[in-house]
Formats: C-alpha cells, sequence, structure tokens
C-alpha cells in the first residue's frame, strides 16, 4: 500500500493519464503540484476515495471543469488544492461531500464562473484557508464577458436586463443570449445598431417585457424571438431600421399583449399573427414598407380593446370583414392610408364600444357608407372616412352619433 506520490515541482508536462484512478490504495496524499501539466483532469481521479491528507494540482496548465468525481475523496482531512490552473465552468455541488476538510481548498485563479454551490459553501466555516473568488468569475453567469457599457449583466443576481436612454453605442453582443433566467429585457431609447442578436431566443424565462425600440438595429427580426412564449406582457421593436418580413414564428407567443413594430421597414404581415389571442392594448405595424392584404386572421385578436394601426402601408386587399369580431374594442382603429379597397365590410358596425379615432381615410374604398356604422354610437372623437371613392346617399343613420363633438370628417 502506498502512502504518497509526491512529483512536486518538477517539470513535468504533457496529461494526467487515467490510469492514476488505479491507485486505489493511496491512503495520504497525492502530490502534483508546480508543474506543467495540461488537459482536463479525469474523472477516474474519484476512484482514488482511500485519500486522507491532500490532493495537489495547483500550479499547473489544466483546463476544462473539476470533475463531481471528486466529490467521492469523503475522506480527504486537510489539503484540496487545484489554484492557479485553467479551469472553467461551474463548481460542482459534490463537492460539499468533503466534510472532513479542515485546513485548505483553493480553486481560485482559474475560470471558474456561476454561483458557490450552497452545499459546498457550507463547509467553509470549517476549512481554515478557504481561497475561491480571488481571479474567477464566480457570481457571474459562464460565458459572459464583462462589456463597460452593460455594468452588472451578466451577474447570476440578475433577474433583468434593464438599460433605457444609457446612450449606447455599437452592437448588441451575442453573450445577452446566455442570461436565460432574467425576465424582462430593456434597452430601448440607445443608439445601438447592427442585427438584433438570434441568441435572445434563448431568453425563455422573459415574460414581463421585452423592449428594443428607439434604437437603429438593421437586419430582420429573428425567428427565434417566437421561443418567448412566456412572454405575457409586450414586445416592442418600434422605430428602428429593421426590414424584411416579420417572422411567422411570433404567432407562436400567444400570451403577449402588445406588439410595438412600427417605425421600420416591414414587408409583410404573416397570418400567424392572429394566433396572438392574448393581445389587448397594441398591435401596432403603422408606417412600415407592409404590401400584404390585412390578414383575416386578425379577427381572431377579440381581446384587444385599444389600438390596432396598420395606417401608412402600402397594403393591398379589402379591409376584412372578421375585424368586426373584436367587439370589446374602444379605441384607435386606423387603417388609413393603406390602400385598401373594396366596399367597407358591413361587420364594422358591431364595434359599438368605439369611443374614439375611427379612422379609414386615404385609400380606395368605395361603395356605398354602410349604414350599421350608425350603431358607432359611442363615438365622440375622430370619425374619418375622407378621401376615398364612395358612393351613394349619405345614410340617415349616422344621425346616431350622437357622442360625436369634434372631428367627423367625411
Amino acid at each position: 500500500m502506498y502512502k504518497y506520490l509526491y512529483l512536486f515541482s518538477n517539470n513535468l508536462s504533457g496529461t494526467l493519464p487515467t490510469e492514476i484512478g488505479n491507485l486505489v490504495s493511496m491512503v495520504s496524499q497525492l502530490n502534483l503540484g508546480y508543474n506543467s501539466l495540461s488537459g482536463v483532469i479525469p474523472t477516474e481521479l474519484g476512484d482514488v476515495v482511500t485519500l486522507k491528507a491532500g490532493l495537489k494540482l495547483e500550479n499547473n496548465k489544466l483546463s476544462g471543469s473539476i470533475p463531481t468525481e471528486l466529490g467521492k475523496f469523503t475522506k480527504l482531512a486537510k489539503y484540496l488544492k487545484l489554484q492557479s490552473n485553467s479551469l472553467s465552468s461551474t463548481l460542482p455541488s459534490e463537492l460539499g461531500n468533503l466534510a472532513s476538510l479542515s485546513t485548505f481548498f483553493g480553486v481560485n485563479s482559474n475560470q471558474l464562473c456561476s454561483d458557490v454551490p450552497t452545499e459546498l459553501a457550507a463547509l467553509s466555516s470549517s476549512v481554515t484557508d478557504w481561497l475561491l473568488t480571488t481571479e474567477n468569475s464566480l457570481g457571474t453567469v459562464c460565458g459572459w464577458i464583462e462589456d463597460s457599457r452593460f455594468p452588472a449583466a451578466g451577474s447570476t443576481t440578475a433577474t433583468a436586463v434593464d438599460y433605457y436612454g444609457d446612450n449606447i453605442y455599437g452592437t448588441l453582443p451575442t453573450q445577452f443570449g446566455l442570461l436565460t433566467d432574467i425576465t424582462s429585457f430593456r434597452v430601448y431609447s440607445n443608439y445601438l445598431s447592427g442585427p438584433i442578436p438570434t441568441e435572445l431566443g434563448n431568453l425563455v424565462e422573459s415574460e414581463e417585457d421585452f423592449w428594443m425600440s428607439r434604437n437603429e438595429f438593421t437586419g430582420q427580426l429573428p425567428t427565434q424571438l417566437g421561443k418567448l412564449v412566456a412572454m405575457s406582457s409586450s414586445i416592442s421593436v418600434r422605430d428602428n431600421d429593421l426590414s424584411g418580413t416579420l417572422p411567422s414564428q411570433l404567432g407562436r407567443l400567444q400570451l403577449a399583449t402588445g406588439l410595438y413594430l412600427y417605425g421600420n421597414k416591414f414587408t409583410a404581415v404573416p397570418t400567424e399573427l392572429g394566433y396572438m389571442s392574448e393581445m389587448q392594448s397594441e398591435f401596432s405595424l403603422y408606417s412600415n414598407l407592409l404590401s400584404s392584404t390585412v390578414p383575416t386572421q386578425l379577427g381572431n385578436l377579440v381581446k384587444m380593446t385599444y389600438s390596432l394601426r396598420l395606417n401608412g402601408n402600402p397594403m393591398s386587399g379589402s379591409v376584412p370583414s372578421e375585424l368586426g369580431q373584436l367587439t370589446d374594442f374602444g379605441s384607435i382603429f386606423r387603417l388609413d392610408a393603406t390602400s385598401v379597397s373594396g366596399s367597407m365590410p358591413t361587420q364594422l358596425g358591431q364595434l359599438v364600444r368605439m369611443s374614439s379615432n375611427f379612422n379609414l381615410r386615404s385609400n380606395s374604398l368605395s361603395s356605398v357608407i354602410p349604414t350599421e356604422l350608425g350603431q358607432l354610437s359611442q363615438i365622440s372623437y375622430g370619425f374619418n372616412l375622407r378621401s376615398n371613392s364612395f358612393s351613394g346617399a349619405l345614410p340617415s343613420q349616422l344621425g346616431q352619433l350622437v357622442q360625436m363633438g369634434t372631428y367627423l370628417n367625411l
């Protein structure tokens, strides 16, 4: 039976052989510190469960993660020295099994990250020298590289990314996709440019807000954002320079309540947006380059109460009669300057809760003005149908708009 193996402070190089796990009779100490050993720590080392005094691998060039198998050293009483290497990833919780350790625990001066497991932290009070944090990235999400523009963003305790109006320039780092535990992402009103990273689709716990508006982002909206299915608040990328077809995958965000996409150069509205069944307060795609038809599926957004805006787009086709199903709608129904044509659906008369801003001006609508519009008797401001091609008599039923105070424009 061998009690110890001392090979420290030589010029040993190469990797640790897996056969080191065969030293199952070693009862005292294994010391290979202060050499030039490289590669990973073999998992087989954890088979030397008889070690009682110490394991010393400090001041080498070892890399990779710390094997969970080292947690089998339950008899180790004095030293575990792994400091001054290039070990990375997280500290295994299994190291908390080293309950007999009393003298020295060292993993400092590596590249370790994330949080210290509670099982391991519980040992700190019984170990004389406890060296963890120096020259590591503990408390930081693994893979995060510090960026002075976004202080503390990579902290493991962060629950939100919130950089509003901070005059931030440059591109948005792809590493934000590592922050998979955050619940909201807000980087609006800055000068961020370039494409929106596809990696943001990894933020699957985001449910409160996803706001990237008022920047200078370019390119297409990533399809990967369709993975943010927990989003139960609003999504805003308004006032950027985004272009192309809107991804149909956005239709998977069925819990989202608001969609702010205006002020870009999007070219088409996918029918799948009609699946966003919890949409309530804002569906705004105005001032883009939308050339598609108004999807009939938007009539499925029956919880909408405020602001359906497609105005200022070179669209085509007719006004879908299905929009009459939005019977809870109250204010800001705008399809003006969209180039829609044909007759106005009589079903729009079912929007009886409209109180203001019913606007379909500057289109190519023809035929007669539906008498059913007289049912919009709660509207008090902004009833605008001017600059179309309506014909026939003015319906007497419009006299039922008794709440109208200002801005009746035919």
